[in-house]
């Protein structure tokens, strides 16, 4: 094998290895990034609800009002488990 094509070869593996580890770090911390803001997001939806719940007596209503609003299933649960 010619010099030259070996000297390819090294510096096309090099650039491959570098790509890989690229995408997966990209990967890692786009998912971490998506993870965090999905928890923000499901905080405040969260924050919103338990002050509504806090104001009406019909939690039940409330959560079917809620999951309409928020295109989720809300499922209210008091400090009893009720």
């Amino acid at each position: 094998m010619k010099l030259a094509h070996r000297i390819f070869l090294g510096f096309a593996l090099v650039v491959a290895v570098l790509v890989l580890l690229v995408v997966m770090l990209s990967s890692i911390r786009l998912r971490n990034e998506l993870a965090a803001s999905e928890i923000q997001r499901l905080t405040r939806e969260a924050s919103f609800v338990a002050v509504q719940w806090a104001a009406a007596p019909d939690a039940d209503a409330l959560a079917d009002a809620a999951g309409a609003a928020l295109d989720h299933r809300v499922t209210l649960i008091d400090s009893s488990g009720r």
